[in-house]
């Protein structure tokens, strides 16, 4: 009797694990071989299916990582998102809508790379050939950002390599790929050796909270790369040249009263003295008053005053 219990508990234990997981897909068939594709630009590029087969997006439910391999687990992708949540980005493998107006991130985890087929893959002979791992690490993560370029235009790329061809040497790097809208921190591209024994969750979470003290101290030295002082000296100097401007305008508003009283006043004078000769002649034939002004100045150009008396 206590037999069938067990057994019942066990069915009953069964019946709602399958339950409860039927809806997480398993993981599928990738194209990802370490003799065939090995080298970046043998990545399928974005926005294909090849690539989210790749990637196995379906099963890890991430966008913005690629794990050929599988090597996280959906638990550890769980933890390393909280992780991203604090850059405040969004995929650069999914569309243009997706998360518009925030910078792009890709997480990239190669569990085996080759000096030879990075060599291969650097046909157009920009880089020298990588003589050490370190060399080779930051090539890769270089070649690979070229060859998705045109598909994934990230800000950041954050790419871990797991061991190395022919010999599975276990030497794990880890390299930030600054580009972009964060070209300014691209200093920082370059490769950090990571102990074998560290989980690779424990090393992109450290490559991500190290990302983001940068993002934020870069941020906070654009805002502050002008000195208070400054800016108080710039208004201040703003202020007493619109002072003058304004001072000068109204003496010269002043100025320009005075040419016309004076024309009034000239002429009112030269009335009065024509009229006290008028007086004295008192038959006179012709007189003439010829009087012309500029029309601007206000200034008599000429003034001719002629009597003729008979």
């Amino acid at each position: 009797m206590l037999n069938v219990l067990l057994w019942m508990a066990v069915l009953n234990n069964a019946v709602s694990l399958s339950a409860l997981y039927r809806n997480i897909p398993a993981r599928r068939n990738t194209y990802y071989h370490p003799s065939t594709v090995s080298g970046p630009c043998t990545f399928p590029l974005p926005y294909t299916k090849e690539f989210d087969i790749f990637c196995q997006l379906d099963y890890h439910k991430t966008t913005y990582i690629c794990d050929p391999a599988g090597i996280l687990s959906r638990t550890e992708i769980e933890m390393l998102d909280h992780t991203v949540r604090e850059l405040n980005m969004t995929s650069c493998f999914c569309s243009s809508t997706c998360g518009r107006g925030r910078k792009k991130l890709g997480i990239v985890i190669v569990p085996a790379a080759s000096i030879n087929s990075i060599i291969a893959c650097d046909s157009s002979l920009d880089y020298a050939p990588p003589t050490s791992l370190p060399a080779a690490a930051y090539l890769f993560a270089q070649l690979l950002s070229r060859h998705w370029s045109g598909h994934c235009t990230a800000d950041l790329m954050i790419i871990y390599i797991r061991s190395w061809n022919p010999d599975r040497v276990r030497k794990p790097f880890i390299i930030p790929v600054y580009s972009n809208a964060l070209e300014r921190l691209q200093r920082y591209s370059h490769p950090t050796s990571v102990s074998s024994r560290e989980p690779v969750l424990v090393a992109l979470q450290g490559a991500i909270r190290h990302a983001h003290r940068l993002i934020e101290a870069e941020w906070t030295d654009i805002n502050t790369s002008i000195p208070h002082w400054a800016m108080a000296l710039a208004c201040g100097m703003l202020a007493v040249v619109v002072l003058s401007v304004y001072t000068a305008n109204c003496i010269t508003n002043r100025l320009g009263r005075h040419p016309q009283v004076k024309a009034d006043q000239f002429f009112l004078e030269k009335e009065v003295q024509w009229a006290s000769m008028a007086a004295t002649h008192p038959r006179p034939r012709k007189e003439r008053w010829n009087r012309r002004c500029s029309g601007e100045s206000g200034f008599p150009r000429y003034l001719f005053i002629t009597f003729n008396v008979t």
